[in-house]
């Protein structure tokens, strides 16, 4: 067991994690007890991002060092990784509660959180990565998804600053979400701005074809009106709503037996 161990440790502390492995674990089976083999297998495969593996080593781990708040960090980590988001959120918890600095920079624990429920704690964990890190765009994108219930002038704030920073599909969700965030508030021309580039991209999403519709109404602007409800009665066409509306559009352009079909 002790040949095992000597070269594992040799390239673990080389940082040849995954040849380190094989060694490590061939050590921990000679001597069960050897915790420190343990953890470095556990830290190599959470190293090289192999987490099923490491939520196996680091829960043998933490059965031997409880009071490990390291290891009880990686472990969260490691279960977030592997979508076992109930028993990442025990971990984070235990962290929030004994030791909160280990994770004030977590945003996998601002992820977890948020989706528990828990907005206070990933709130203050994504407010101080934003404060080490101005141009972390998707700390500023969950920011303004918690604020967009309750405060549509913070979530505009948050989006428009991970709007400049996003890139690739967040970039085309935040269309959408900053020009309904943006017609909640009040702000048309600015809802106009992004839900039209958010139409030119998704020419079928209907919330977004609604939301124009309303706006379109609002600004009195007949001839776009016209456009998007011609789209929202092919897309809906058991909306009564919008075939009335477009009927009386053909009607008062005279083409009564198109009116007629709707």
């Amino acid at each position: 067991g002790d040949a095992y161990f000597n070269l594992g440790k040799i390239l673990y502390n080389e940082k040849n994690y995954k040849a380190a492995i094989s060694p490590l674990s061939n050590a921990v089976k000679f001597a069960p007890a050897n915790i420190e083999a343990l953890e470095m297998v556990a830290i190599s495969y959470f190293t090289i991002g192999n987490y099923p593996k490491a939520v196996n080593a680091l829960k043998k781990l933490y059965l031997k060092k409880p009071s490990d708040h390291e290891v009880c960090r990686k472990l969260a980590i490691a279960y977030y990784k592997t979508n076992k988001k109930d028993l990442a959120l025990q971990y984070y918890l235990k962290l929030q509660k004994e030791k909160p600095f280990l994770i004030a920079n977590d945003y996998n624990a601002a992820q977890v959180f948020y989706k528990a429920g828990k907005y206070e704690p990933s709130i203050k964990i994504l407010r101080s990565i934003i404060s080490k890190d101005k141009k972390n765009g998707q700390a500023y994108y969950l920011l303004g998804t918690m604020f967009a219930e309750k405060s549509a002038n913070q979530a505009i704030q948050f989006y428009e600053k991970a709007y400049v920073l996003q890139m690739g599909e967040k970039k085309k969700d935040l269309d959408k979400r900053l020009g309904m965030l943006y017609k909640k508030s009040g702000n048309f021309d600015l809802a106009l701005f992004y839900l039209e580039k958010h139409q030119k991209k998704n020419p079928k999403d209907i919330k977004s074809l609604s939301a124009l519709l309303d706006i379109y109404k609002e600004k009195r602007n007949f001839a776009k009106l016209k456009k998007v409800l011609k789209k929202l009665v092919i897309s809906e066409p058991r909306n009564v709503e919008y075939q009335v509306l477009y009927s009386k559009f053909l009607i008062d352009e005279r083409k009564y037996d198109l009116a007629i079909k709707y």
